[in-house]
């Protein structure tokens, strides 16, 4: 089976990528799955930011969340 990197859009053999795509990966379309070099990039992206805040006063995890901060209750 080929899987697609949904960083990089790569097609990967599910049992030629080391470590092989696991089942869940191929059998449920929802499911990410990000190759070795883009699941490394998303993990050294995220080491640091914590404590940071946007120019809009957002913190990370509010910036990475749009609809919770789009749809948030009015006080």
């Amino acid at each position: 089976m080929i899987v697609f990197c949904d960083g990089c859009n790569t097609p990967y053999h599910q049992y030629c990528h080391d470590p092989p795509i696991e089942k869940e990966a191929v059998q449920v379309i929802e499911k990410e799955w990000y190759c070795g070099p883009c699941a490394r990039s998303r993990q050294t992206a995220v080491e640091g930011t914590e404590g940071l805040v946007s120019a809009d006063n957002l913190t990370i995890e509010e910036v990475s969340q749009p609809y919770a901060r789009d749809h948030a209750p009015i006080h």
